[in-house]
């Protein structure tokens, strides 16, 4: 219940390479200027701050697919609302995969398709591979397929779409949920910084962290997911090294201003002891100077 507030409509028409979408392929209704129509989604980005549910589900797909946990994406949750579908594409990423040909990269060598409600006949809402071959979503089914086949290239088998949902009103809306198993490990900028960093907003990332993750693509080309992954990390050591310097200057500047205030009193007793010896010393001479008289 609390993701769906994280929720928000997809927008075919732009690429989000950070979190595992690029631009679709053709659309599946004829004229249609919005492959991915009445579609909302998320992508939840929990890594090391998973609940012990959110990690028992990643470590019972790892039993059954033998997939690493470590090589897992974050889950990207979709809603289908009624008129709602997503138009016949491949879980391909051309920059990631082109690096990852070259051996600088990530692939999405696998996706994992999970269905989280059960979606009767008459409301349509299938998953289709191809042009033919359909499967019903039942809440609970997972479809686990590669998208590359032995020599690493993109297998175009595994084109697929998610029919029209044509429920109505009174229809539950259909919520399916998407992982992508990575060639390489997901790195701590991943598992832990934009995690934090989406925490305040439920794990939805904010889009200046996306558009800062293009421009380093548009920049640095393939490599450039390795440099924001990097830069990931840096910028938060960088600004909590300068943080620490802070505090070690305020700490030595009021040690020093507690040293200058705790001198003051000294002197000052100093000064008025010598001055009452001072006194003293004279009304001794005095009174000698009385009684030789």
């Amino acid at each position: 219940q609390a993701d769906k507030s994280t929720m928000q409509p997809f927008d075919a028409h732009k690429s989000n390479i950070l979190e595992g979408t690029s631009l679709p392929g053709p659309t599946t209704k004829k004229g249609d200027s919005n492959p991915g129509a009445k579609l909302d989604r998320t992508y939840l980005w929990r890594g090391l701050l998973k609940s012990f549910g959110e990690k028992a589900i990643d470590e019972r797909i790892e039993q059954v697919t033998g997939f690493p946990r470590d090589h897992l994406s974050e889950f990207q949750v979709n809603k289908f609302q009624t008129g709602g579908y997503q138009a016949p594409h491949l879980d391909f990423l051309p920059k990631l995969d082109s690096a990852a040909a070259a051996g600088a990269g990530v692939s999405q060598m696998a996706s994992i398709h999970v269905f989280f409600s059960d979606v009767s006949a008459k409301d349509g809402g299938e998953f289709q591979f191809g042009s033919r071959f359909q499967i019903r979503p039942k809440k609970g089914m997972a479809i686990v397929y590669h998208n590359l086949d032995e020599n690493d290239n993109v297998d175009a088998s595994t084109l697929h779409s998610e029919l029209e949902f044509t429920g109505d009103s009174s229809s539950t809306p259909k919520y399916s949920a998407k992982l992508y198993v990575n060639s390489v490990p997901t790195p701590y900028s991943r598992t832990l910084v934009l995690p934090i960093l989406a925490l305040p907003t439920g794990g939805r990332l904010n889009q200046n962290v996306r558009d800062f993750h293009d421009m380093f693509l548009d920049r640095f080309g393939d490599a450039g997911g390795a440099y924001f992954d990097k830069a990931m990390v840096g910028i938060p050591v960088l600004l909590l090294l300068a943080l620490l310097q802070l505090i070690f200057y305020l700490v030595q500047q009021q040690s020093k201003a507690s040293d200058a205030t705790s001198t003051v009193p000294k002197e000052s007793t100093a000064s008025s002891s010598a001055k009452k010896a001072k006194k003293k010393s004279k009304s001794g001479s005095k009174s000698k100077g009385s009684k030789g008289d």
